[in-house]
């Protein structure tokens, strides 16, 4: 899973800014995450690339959170 995910960076629409690197992902997957994430995004236009900056987070933390969520996801 984890080198899908490093293929899929070129495709990626929103670049997640750690106070380490960056971390590149999908609207879809973190709008799942969150109502609060879904609705910022959803104000987005399509097309549009979004910055998330996250100063307090690690990479390589946000890396695997986004890997475990797409191999695991929580269903409610």
């Amino acid at each position: 899973m984890e080198s899908l995910l490093t293929t899929c960076q070129r495709l990626s629409n929103v670049t997640i800014r750690c106070h380490d690197g960056l971390v590149s992902s999908h609207k879809i997957i973190l709008a799942g995450v969150s109502p609060c994430i879904k609705r910022i995004l959803s104000g987005i236009p399509v097309g549009d690339e979004v910055t998330i900056i996250m100063p307090d987070f690690r990479s390589c933390h946000l890396q695997s959170f986004l890997v475990a969520l797409m191999e695991d996801p929580v269903v409610s």
